[in-house]
């Protein structure tokens, strides 16, 4: 995907407080590649209906596209967790995090959209830009464990931006062996933790952060067994795509993959910047 053409952007929207309304993470897709989108959504929530059933315990609703109805409706997703809008060129999709039955709701959400999304689109439009990342997301209720892996590849643009962003900090003689994960994802992170747990688990946030190593790969770690979301540092570059492998450890909960993939979603959005 990353030698053919920019799929969708990622980004994160903080909590606002006016009106109280939790964090988001956003998807951002060309408008011209709309059509074929609503189609592949079409297929997907008929093909896999009876298996995000089974995974939202019979709490799902039918995935409701995002196309405005006759109340010109502007939710969408699984039990309508999601929001879409227009700016300019481009459709903005907000998965809007949060506890209890909408936190399966967003994760089969996510889950379906990046489907949707990871194939490349059959029109491609120069002068769009890198893809900076294709993720995968498992959810299933797993007793073997992984039940929410993350994997996928990262590419190079975003690698060399956390490498610059912790140059300073490194030392050569190994005294300093990394950087901590840029704050601002840091913050992302917490705050999407402190929406998408029941309030008893919501201490843990101090157990969500992340460092860089000095080649710019990262991990991205999370309250639990050593979980994680990160490039390894000892993952090999593929010079062809210009892109690196993205692995998780022990993802079990949907708490721990929203977490983390809006931590990620925020290095993305920083890294366009």
């Amino acid at each position: 995907m990353f030698n053919t053409s920019k799929q969708y952007e990622l980004s994160y929207r903080r909590a606002r407080r006016k009106p109280k309304h939790g964090p988001a993470i956003v998807f951002t897709v060309d408008d011209r590649h709309w059509s074929e989108l609503l189609d592949r959504l079409s297929m997907l929530r008929q093909r896999d209906a009876n298996e995000i059933d089974e995974y939202c315990l019979g709490e799902q609703s039918l995935f409701a596209l995002p196309e405005p109805d006759l109340f010109k409706s502007t939710t969408f997703g699984y039990g309508n967790c999601g929001t879409f809008s227009s700016a300019g060129l481009y459709m903005h999709l907000h998965i809007w995090l949060g506890s209890g039955v909408r936190l399966h709701h967003c994760a089969a959400t996510i889950h379906t959209l990046l489907a949707a999304l990871n194939v490349p689109f059959t029109t491609q439009h120069p002068n769009q830009g890198k893809q900076q990342a294709e993720l995968r997301t498992r959810i299933a209720h797993d007793a073997c464990g992984y039940g929410h892996a993350v994997s996928g590849s990262v590419h190079e643009s975003v690698i060399d931006w956390l490498r610059d962003f912790a140059a300073p900090t490194i030392r050569e003689d190994g005294r300093i062996p990394y950087q901590n994960m840029h704050p601002t994802v840091t913050a992302a992170m917490q705050e999407a933790w402190y929406w998408v747990c029941e309030p008893k688990r919501r201490r843990w946030a101090s157990e969500v952060y992340g460092s860089i190593k000095k080649n710019g790969h990262f991990l991205l770690n999370c309250s639990g067994n050593a979980c994680d979301l990160s490039v390894y540092p000892d993952t090999e570059h593929d010079d062809t795509t210009k892109s690196v492998d993205l692995e998780c450890h022990n993802l079990d909960q949907a708490e721990q993959q929203l977490t983390l993939l809006a931590g990620f979603a925020m290095i993305c959005e920083l890294a366009r910047q």
